[in-house]
């Protein structure tokens, strides 16, 4: 009977110990995939930022060549 009991003790804690491992792996991969998908969200921030910098600076491009095309009047 103590020997039953001692196998059955021993297969509930591997069972258990298993049960707590697959939920360790799942909890660090949706960890995984949330510090991911926050990384992939500042990206494509940073992008949206840079193309809007990309434009203020195509417009003040744009501001200086008209300035200058004013300064050198018509062209014969």
């Amino acid at each position: 009977m103590n020997l039953a009991l001692d196998l059955n003790t021993i297969l509930t804690s591997l069972v258990l110990g298993g049960i707590l491992w697959i939920l360790k792996n799942q909890s660090s991969n949706t960890t995984a995939i949330a510090l991911t998908m926050q990384k992939h969200e500042q990206v494509e921030r940073e992008i949206v930022e840079l193309r809007a910098r990309v434009v203020a600076a195509e417009v003040a491009i744009t501001e200086v060549s008209l300035r200058v095309a004013h300064l050198e009047g018509p062209k014969p």
